[in-house]
Order: C-alpha cells, then sequence, then structure tokens
C-alpha cells in the first residue's frame, strides 16, 4: 500500500512542481511507465543529479523534490539504506551550495546558469548577476 501511495505522491509533487515552479523533477512518463517507486530507485540510480532541483531550490520549494519524498518517514521503507543516503546526500550538496537558501527577488543575487547535458556539475556552471530595481 505505501508504494501505492508514493506512486501518486509522486505524481501530485510532479504536478504541483510543474504548476509552482515550471520544472520537472522527474520523468513523468518514467514514474507512469515503472511505477512511483522503480522510478525513484532509478533516479537516484543515476550518477547526475536533474536539473529540476535547482529550480525548486530557486523557487524555495525543495518540498517538491523526488529526494524530499523519499526521505518522509512514510516511505524510508520503500528503499535501500544507499537509496536514502543518495537523497540526502543530494540534498545536502544543495544546502550547501548556498542554493537552497537564495532569495530570488534580492538585489546583485548571483544565479548559477547550467549549460548543456547532462544536467549541472561543477564543470559546467557559470553565475550571471541580475539587479532588480527598486521603486519608491
Amino acid at each position: 500500500m505505501a508504494a501505492e501511495k508514493f506512486h501518486e505522491d509522486l505524481i501530485n509533487l510532479y504536478t504541483s512542481a510543474v504548476q509552482s515552479c515550471d520544472c520537472q523533477p522527474i520523468s513523468l512518463s518514467s514514474v507512469v511507465a515503472q511505477g512511483g517507486v522503480p522510478a525513484a530507485k532509478k533516479y537516484l540510480a543515476s550518477n547526475t543529479v536533474r536539473s529540476g532541483l535547482f529550480p525548486l531550490s530557486e523557487y524555495g520549494r525543495v518540498d517538491l523534490s523526488v529526494q524530499s519524498l523519499v526521505l518522509r518517514a512514510e516511505y524510508r521503507g520503500l528503499f535501500e539504506p544507499n537509496e536514502i543516503q543518495e537523497a540526502e546526500k543530494r540534498l545536502n550538496l544543495l544546502e550547501a551550495s548556498g542554493l537552497a537558501e537564495m532569495d530570488p527577488l534580492a538585489a546583485n543575487t548571483t544565479f548559477p546558469i547550467y549549460c548543456g547535458s547532462p544536467p549541472p556539475s561543477k564543470a559546467n556552471i557559470s553565475c550571471l548577476t541580475i539587479n532588480y530595481p527598486f521603486f519608491c
């Protein structure tokens, strides 16, 4: 029953992420074809972090990430210890990079811009500073 609930929550998470942040935290076709738990396991086993995690962070919605869903107490039993560690590691790396606390409306905020495929690594990150004018 937990696997079915995880599948449902993963689809809801995907829908919320698309509506709130215009990003896809996981391939919906993978979730539908494989099921939520197998798709999440495959996602965590990949050597790259999907680029959807970073826009979620910019919007302050890391709670809509696959990693956050995997780490919920009710779903931890569906995953192996190494998969839980990988989810924690990815969120910790995001937090350590400072991206998790970024305020997208702050003046002189430096936003990472990710180029190319596969998704971000330190080798392909450049930065852009955006200045927002303030009117009184």
